[in-house]
């Protein structure tokens, strides 16, 4: 029953789950059938997704695996396969979801093809109604918050949407999908397959849900014409194709005239280049398909797509895949590989911080330097964590190990940048490093506290803090997102000598896949935004370093996120007292800005607020004096701060 598969011979232990057959290779993931294992026997099939190693060096690879998990996770719907599963085994990030058995449609109309004929109009408006209820609620969703997701799925195309031997329609694959908040390259980033791109994406306008109905359009176009939309050639002869739809637009009825009149409507509706132009929703989508079915007198149900499937595929291809024996040996869970003898383990209390495999000397160096806090306990060999004290090894003076701390930083390279808080704010420093779209360290300490920021590109992608009270666990708490007896639940999980909190929670069910997806990236926001809080110490951005990580890199955000920060550490009282000097200073709007007024997500009460810092020559003062509502003064004010630090105002 082995077969080699990658460095994998099959069937093979990952995790919890056993791969046992391997289904095929995406774009940056392989696909495995497997088995997910529990307590007393339990088993249940699943497809396990499996980062290429390939594909971890790339960045936005990692990045489109993650959010995949992330979105799918929180989208239940019975036409989107489900996510059971995301984590992380030996160095790899992987999914496991649902086990659809059946195949897509891409296969299935392949293969009505090749008998030269056609899917049945009835059963191609089935499938196309059954995609176009998981696209009204992925368009519909929230997010834990309660916060509309404005969800875009943007790669909506017949290898997307499988079908199962019993008749059941599910979309897949929210690698590429678009949250509405979403901002700057990675909305107007180009994404999907060539031929179901929606004209409008092409010309680099943010993609919203009626770009996923230009792609059902066509997806249904194909299956009722029975040929593609456009014609076959390379990806750029396909793109112009598709951008020629603004003068010629497609008619079903000239590559089907056997087609009703009111079904061609429909699907060229659906299919015009002007998004105004085509049904707003998902839903008008689906009405109109239905309003044409119940007017024609077709009817239809699952039963008859699956009769549809009995048609075209052979018996031995629709009968249940019979699950293998797996070997006794690997249905034992793996050892937790053991620590060498000459490596450290440090943690923090409540299990914040996390480190492993270091030498002696660095444990003394992090002591020394404050990056670790005196209350943080140490583990040898994988023994049991215990103070410092308990280690004759690492009794060595604050001053000495100081000394060297100091005579190592002496040799790294010097600051691009750096300065005092207390003369340029916090605000400015990462502004002007966003708009430069710099990558690197920007490092910020006050009273030995260290907090810093990793930028790629303008964006923040990673953040740390020396802070007890930046950690995720009193984060958890203080926001309310756990109880205490949650807490104390999850740190009796924690492993004794990796101490990582994130497993614990996750292992006590404390928490789940979604929720700490979308609770650590929050946590990394609030951590970053808090700088703005500060107003005294020093900076410096070291250019061009980059985080040690465990591959998790994370868009936080970029000028957009700053504004946010803006509304949670800049009351009233502080915006009046830094705007004094400001007051009766002529705003003068910048000809060529940096940035639009558009990337700066603007709430609608700061965008009314903006237009009063439009005339020409207008001071502060003046344009306070023409607010309509008091209570709109603090949003006029941090308008016009943010304004003037991204360069859209000089005064």
């Amino acid at each position: 029953m082995s077969t080699p598969s990658g460095n994998l011979t099959l069937p093979a232990r990952f995790g919890r789950y056993v791969l046992v057959n391997h289904l095929g290779r995406g774009g940056m993931a392989d696909i495995y059938r497997g088995v997910a294992l529990g307590a007393g026997g339990f088993a249940k099939q699943v497809v396990v997704k499996r980062v290429l190693p390939e594909a971890t060096q790339q960045e936005s690879a990692v990045q489109m695996f993650i959010e995949e998990a992330r979105l799918s996770a929180l989208l239940q719907h019975m036409n989107i396969a489900q996510i059971f599963d995301f984590g992380e085994q030996r160095g790899e990030y992987f999914i496991a979801m649902e086990f659809i058995h059946g195949r897509d449609l891409y296969d299935l109309m392949k293969r009505v093809s090749a008998r030269g004929q056609g899917i049945p109009v009835h059963l191609a408006c089935y499938i196309a109604m059954e995609v176009l209820k998981g696209l009204d609620y992925a368009h519909r969703a929230r997010s834990a918050a309660g916060e509309p997701l404005h969800l875009v799925h943007r790669d909506v195309n017949p290898t997307n949407i499988i079908i199962s031997f019993e008749g059941e329609v599910k979309l897949l694959d929210f690698g590429v999908a678009l949250v509405g908040s979403s901002g700057g390259d990675i909305a107007t980033n180009v994404r999907g397959k060539p031929g179901y791109i929606p004209p409008e994406q092409l010309a680099r306008k943010k993609p919203d849900g009626r770009g996923d109905i230009f792609a059902l359009g066509i997806t249904l176009y194909e299956m009722l014409s029975r040929r593609h939309a456009f014609k076959p050639g390379a990806v750029m002869d396909v793109l112009k194709q598709t951008v020629a739809l603004k003068a010629r637009p497609l008619r079903l009825q000239d590559a089907a005239p056997f087609l009703p009149e009111p079904l061609c409507t429909v699907v060229n509706r659906c299919t015009l280049a002007n998004p105004d132009e085509r049904f707003q929703s998902a839903a008008d989508v689906l009405d109109a398909l239905d309003e044409f079915l119940l007017s024609a007198g077709l009817r239809v149900s699952q039963r008859d797509l699956a009769a549809l499937m009995a048609s075209y595929y052979e018996p031995e291809v629709r009968a249940p895949p019979v699950q293998p024996p797996i070997p006794p040996a690997l249905l034992a869970e793996p050892a937790p590989p053991q620590p060498t003898a000459s490596t450290y383990a440090v943690r923090e209390p409540g299990g914040g911080l996390s480190l492993t495999k270091l030498a002696e000397d660095d444990v003394r160096l992090l002591f020394a330097s404050g990056k670790l806090s005196p209350q943080a306990q140490v583990s040898q060999s994988g023994g049991p964590f215990l103070p410092p004290s308990a280690f004759p090894g690492l009794n060595a003076t604050a001053a000495a190990a100081q000394e060297r701390l100091e005579a190592r930083l002496a040799k790294a390279k010097p600051p691009r940048y750096a300065g005092n808080v207390g003369r340029v704010a916090p605000l400015r420093v990462m502004a002007r490093l966003m708009l430069a779209k710099a990558t690197g360290r920007l490092h910020f300490e006050q009273n030995r506290a260290h907090k810093e920021l990793f930028l790629k590109a303008g964006q923040i992608i990673a953040v740390r803090s020396s802070l007890a009270t930046d950690r995720f666990g009193a984060f958890l708490l203080q926001t309310g997102k756990l109880s205490v007896e949650q807490w104390q639940r999850a740190v009796e999980h924690t492993r004794p000598f990796s101490g990582r909190l994130l497993d614990a929670l996750l292992a006590a069910r404390v928490l789940s896949p979604a929720e700490l997806a979308e609770w650590t990236r929050e946590h990394r926001r609030t951590v970053a935004l808090s700088l703005l809080g500060w107003t005294g110490g020093r900076y410096a951005f070291f250019e061009g370093e980059t985080p040690i990580t465990d591959g998790t890199e994370e868009r936080l955000g970029g000028l957009a996120l700053l504004n946010e920060g803006l509304r949670e550490h800049y009351p009233l009282e502080r915006l009046v007292r830094e705007q004094e000097s400001l007051r009766h200073k002529p705003l003068h709007r910048n000809p060529a800005p940096p940035v639009s007024a558009n990337d700066l997500a603007l709430s609608a009460t700061e965008l009314r607020a903006s237009s009063l810092l439009n005339k020409p020559g207008n001071t502060l003062t003046a344009a306070l004096a023409e607010l309509k509502r008091p209570e709109d003064e603090v949003a006029l004010r941090r308008v016009a701060l943010l304004f003037t630090e991204v360069g859209l105002l000089a005064a």
